[in-house]
């Protein structure tokens, strides 16, 4: 599994019919976890969201924002990405009149050669235990 991160950082009143985005290339056959950081201070006052071109990955929903404060989270996904080299953008709107903020992301992606290859070791280890080698 390959990790991939970017920041994106949002300046203060960048609406959500206007938002800032950042590219980030990520190399693979699935994207296989998004996991991100939001910092103490957002308050509900600002999101992101990640897009492949105009198809939004994550939040699944369309048109949604994942939003929150003082959060990690990680969630997981089996997105078939259309070649070993996609370039994703994230998305991000801030309410906040003040501040800027920060988001923290990992997508974590696979060859599906190396899955099967873990996979088969997996199960040729159990095998082993089993018969007691």
């Amino acid at each position: 599994m390959q990790d991939f991160f970017t920041i994106l950082e949002i300046p203060a009143n960048t609406s959500a019919n206007s938002p800032v985005s950042v590219d980030v290339e990520i190399e693979g056959d699935e994207l296989r976890r998004i996991a991100y950081l939001i910092p103490p201070g957002w308050h509900g006052l600002a999101g992101f969201a990640v897009y492949y071109g105009i198809e939004q990955i994550y939040p699944d929903r369309s048109g949604e924002w994942v939003t929150g404060d003082s959060v990690y989270k990680e969630v997981e996904l089996k997105w078939k990405m259309p070649s070993s080299k996609t370039i994703l953008s994230v998305y991000g709107y801030n309410t906040d009149g003040l501040y800027p903020h920060k988001v923290f992301i990992w997508l974590s992606t696979i060859y599906l050669e190396e899955d099967k290859a873990s996979y088969i070791s997996s199960m040729l280890e159990r095998f082993m235990t089993w018969l007691g080698m």
